[in-house]
């Protein structure tokens, strides 16, 4: 891991987070970059450059993205050369913030010139928003984690580590489920057929992967019913704030042993 730092004096009280690999940089991530410089030139922007198995390949990656990404005005560049959870990413985007809270977005979307009033304008002094009712881009902050824990590192590809996070959030009675609308972000949805974490043991789906999937149904169960020991969360665990229904709901029970760890100490947040 390598880090490459850009000093900023921004006043805001959130930064920008990335998580993204090769196979976005140009398909999105340069554009995505470019208009995030653009509009947020006074705030903490960082990336984590995930890995790779063509190693040739991620290290001209590594090193294109890393110059580039310079010239964008970005504070952190964090590379690796071998694939991390996306889990372990979206932790090293909140460890490195030197802001309290962290608007975490897609490396595929596409981002119109009223996105920063559209966010500003709505988030008010929330911890934890959503943007466009999706764990696609969302705000979160460190005394979130302080009180939920980080995520979930054992989900070693993409996928379910939001789910699991909203389960969470549910079991310690945060109210986490709040949303904005914000029309100048646009979710692309890319699907890849190389994705940084393939094993013959790892099959995946569109972008996601089985073997988080996997996991998820070890780490928690269901019911659509009230049960002793369970916690009611909505399907739909998200409204607006024009109160709208949440819809149907099931129920969640962490499973014995299943505890998420404390992956570093919390007192790094302070």
């Amino acid at each position: 891991m390598s880090e490459n730092k850009h000093k900023n004096s921004s006043q805001v009280d959130y930064s920008i987070g990335i998580v993204t690999y090769v196979e976005r940089f140009n398909k999105s991530f340069k554009q995505l970059a470019l208009e995030l410089g653009r509009q947020f030139p006074d705030v903490e922007k960082n990336v984590i450059l995930n890995g790779f198995p063509d190693k040739e390949k991620q290290l001209r990656y590594i090193k294109e993205a890393t110059a580039f990404l310079n010239k964008c005005g970005f504070n952190r560049v964090i590379t690796f050369e071998e694939h991390q959870p996306l889990a372990k990413g979206w932790n090293l985007l909140i460890i490195n913030s030197d802001a309290p809270k962290i608007m975490i977005l897609n490396d595929d979307c596409l981002v119109g010139p009223n996105f920063r009033n559209e966010f500003e304008s709505q988030r008010l002094d929330y911890d934890w928003v959503f943007i466009n009712e999706s764990f696609s881009h969302f705000m979160t902050s460190k005394k979130v984690v302080k009180l939920v824990g980080w995520f979930d590192e054992r989900f070693l590809g993409i996928g379910h580590e939001d789910g699991d996070y909203a389960r969470r959030c549910a079991i310690k009675n945060y109210e986490y489920d709040i949303g904005i609308e914000c029309p100048s972000l646009k979710n692309l949805q890319i699907q890849e057929e190389f994705v940084s974490f393939t094993t013959k043991k790892n099959e995946k789906s569109g972008n996601y992967s089985l073997y988080n999937e996997r996991f998820f149904k070890k780490k928690w169960s269901h019911a659509s019913y009230a049960k002793t020991g369970y916690t009611y969360i909505p399907i739909r665990h998200l409204k607006r704030y024009t109160d709208l229904p949440l819809g149907e709901g099931s129920f969640c029970k962490l499973n014995r042993g299943m505890e998420t760890p404390e992956f570093y100490p919390l007192a790094i947040l302070d």
